[in-house]
């Protein structure tokens, strides 16, 4: 029988210097990162921002929904 370690050392030296992925998963963070700091933005300044597009709609004469803040149609 032959000793498999010098083949499967050659496979991880091979994996160690392929770096094809490292781009799309860096990307990926970015873009979970955005989505995040979207997130707390909206979170954050959602009460503040509420009040000018409900005048925005009341001036174009969209009907509001009946209940307040967490009326949903």
């Amino acid at each position: 029988m032959s000793n498999g370690l010098p083949g499967l050392a050659a496979a991880v030296r091979n994996l160690q210097r392929d770096c094809r992925g490292a781009t799309s998963i860096e990307y990926a963070l970015l873009a979970a990162l955005i989505a995040l700091g979207i997130s707390a933005a909206l979170i954050t300044l959602g009460g503040s921002v509420r009040l000018p597009f409900q005048n925005a709609a009341a001036g174009l004469g969209v009907e509001q929904p009946e209940g307040g803040e967490d009326a949903v149609e």
